[in-house]
């Protein structure tokens, strides 16, 4: 029963079995709950986001000092005063942040060709989803990668993957409205706009967020165009992660208000984006 329940108990809108394993464990090895030690696992989740960013801009092939160059403007995004107010409100329930390495980890190995890169892909991809039900992003980034480079064996096998840990995360699960009806043409409005406010949010005001947000969307179609994919399928792949994030999270909070976009807690794909754009 209690296996059952660390696999299965709903939080909000997710199942956060990573979290509930970690406490678990914790509970086991110290005979306690110590919501500092959870915090500073919780935190580790940046370092590691920076650290699969690394190994993606070394798959580049670019030379090392032009890489460090680069390089210092994700670790300057990740580590910026403004994220600190984020940081320790999110990393205690080891979901908001602590989904980013895992999911990032799953793209830079289903990308990658060392003979058992697909199964430690298939690893991080399970890990994101008991993390947050943001890993299923990534598993529709995965596939659509696999699929465009003609790996489609690889592909049905995340498909298989996806299927399985979509039966588990369905069991009992209810999914309630977050928010109430709005007039037809308010929520159109907001739909629309609500994406740009969303992946714009690292800035704090509404119409600027909105505006940046505009400016990453137009960014990704550019570079898009320009063979993103074919230079660096690990890095398309995460900023691609981070625009579906936006569309399921228009889907299922549009009606909140533009508001809802630029809450703290969901910075980080806004910070995520820019560095790797």
């Amino acid at each position: 029963a209690r296996s059952g329940w660390l696999l299965t108990a709903q939080h909000v809108q997710y199942k956060l079995i990573f979290m509930h394993t970690i406490n678990v464990l914790e509970y086991l090895f110290t005979g306690q709950i110590n919501y500092r030690i959870l915090q500073l696992l919780g935190d580790l989740a940046i370092p590691g986001v920076v650290l699969v960013l690394w190994l993606i801009f070394a798959r580049s092939g670019r030379p090392l000092l032009e890489r460090v160059w680069l390089f210092t403007v994700p670790c300057y995004v990740f580590f910026a005063i403004q994220y600190a107010e984020t940081v320790n409100w999110a990393m205690s329930g080891l979901q908001n942040m602590a989904v980013f390495p895992f999911a990032l980890a799953t793209i830079y190995f289903a990308t990658a060709t060392a003979r058992r890169s697909l199964l430690w892909a298939g690893v991080f991809l399970a890990l994101s989803v008991a993390t947050s039900g943001s890993g299923f992003f990534v598993a529709i980034i995965v596939v659509y990668l696999l699929f465009a480079e003609g790996q489609t064996r690889k592909a049905v096998g995340i498909v298989i993957l996806t299927a399985a840990l979509g039966a588990l995360y369905a069991v009992h699960y209810e999914l309630h409205a977050m928010f109430p009806p709005v007039p037809l043409r308010t929520a159109l409005t907001t739909a629309v706009l609500f994406p740009f406010a969303f992946l714009g949010n690292a800035v704090l005001r509404l119409k600027l967020a909105v505006v940046l947000g505009l400016f990453l969307v137009a960014g990704f179609a550019f570079l898009a165009s320009r063979g993103w994919r074919r230079l660096c399928p690990a890095s398309f792949g995460a900023a691609l992660f981070c625009l579906i994030t936006a569309a399921g999270v228009t889907a299922t909070r549009y009606r909140g208000g533009l508001q809802v976009a630029v809450i703290g807690n969901t910075v980080m794909y806004s910070l995520l984006l820019i560095p790797v754009e």
